[in-house]
């Protein structure tokens, strides 16, 4: 049961890994061959300005202060008058610690990205900042929102994009041409594809542990039953080759089995079957299993 559960696992990861593969293949394409509009049906486009994106619905956030709790109290002693608690002294007031800010939506609005500025257009504010003078932008896909600094202001612009994950990348575009390195851009993201190509999760693994005398294998072919090998555990050589060696040597040698205060070489996981009675078996880090798929 928990070999069936850790291959589900494998699967979920390997599907969730291609969903990641197909967003970036087509981030890579959109750097390479997208070019801005010179027109756009939202601002009036400056000279020689052209549109990249334009966003409906987005929402712009700032971090606003929460209200902080205060507590009150009389300077001096308290004395009863009958049954009635009379306070003696000024009355002040203390302040406790400050609760983190809050990021709250303002207003709501169309984005616009640009060769030279990002303007948000609402129903209450339009704010405008120029590409030239932004110091730093922050991405946080788990809130779908992005945050720019700016020069000499005090204040940042959030902006929540929320199921538009390409919004970042035209930011990236426009400030790339900004600064004459679209190259530079689609470089990265073919080395960021590498990076994730290396990383794809796989059922089988490049090496298999050795072939074992276990119990826990169904005897179900006779010319399996004892499969023997003088092959190491601590070799890392292919099935097949491990297969061969046993079938060669199972009337003439003896596995040396790994000891158990010894680590184990090889990792649990599912590899494939050196008994070809199925795909792939469960090693277990110490022997191979009955379980298979």
């Amino acid at each position: 049961m928990l070999e069936h559960h850790h291959e589900k696992q494998l699967e979920k990861s390997e599907v969730k890994w291609e969903q990641v593969e197909k967003q970036m293949v087509d981030m890579l394409t959109l750097v390479k061959t997208y070019k801005p509009k010179t027109t756009s049906d939202e601002i009036i486009l400056k000279n020689g300005e052209a549109q990249y994106y334009c966003l409906e619905g987005a929402h712009l956030i700032e971090p606003r202060r929460a209200p902080v709790h205060r507590v009150g109290a009389y300077g001096g002693p308290t004395i009863h008058v009958g049954k009635v608690p009379v306070h003696m002294g000024a009355f002040y007031a203390t302040q406790t610690k400050p609760r983190p800010d809050i990021l709250t939506t303002i207003d709501n609005g169309t984005i616009v990205i640009t060769t030279s500025r990002i303007v948000f257009k609402g129903t209450r504010y339009t704010k405008t900042l120029q590409l030239a003078k932004l110091v730093d932008y922050e991405n946080d896909p788990s809130g779908a929102t992005v945050t720019f600094y700016a020069e000499n202001s005090a204040k940042s612009i959030g902006i929540y994009y929320g199921s538009a994950t390409m919004f970042t990348t035209y930011i990236e575009m426009s400030l790339a041409d900004l600064n004459n390195n679209r190259a530079q851009l689609i470089s990265q993201w073919e080395q960021n594809i590498k990076d994730h190509d290396a990383s794809k999760p796989h059922l089988e693994a490049q090496s298999a542990p050795p072939v074992e005398d276990i119990e826990t294998v169904p005897q179900a072919r006779e010319a399996y039953s004892t499969p023997k090998s003088n092959i190491q555990p601590t070799d890392k050589v292919a099935p097949d080759t491990i297969l061969n060696e046993a079938n060669a040597t199972a009337s003439n040698s003896q596995i040396i089995p790994q000891q158990p205060n010894q680590p184990p070489q090889y990792p649990p996981g599912w590899y494939n079957d050196p008994y070809r009675q199925s795909q792939f078996r469960w090693w277990n880090g110490l022997a191979w299993t009955a379980f298979t798929s």
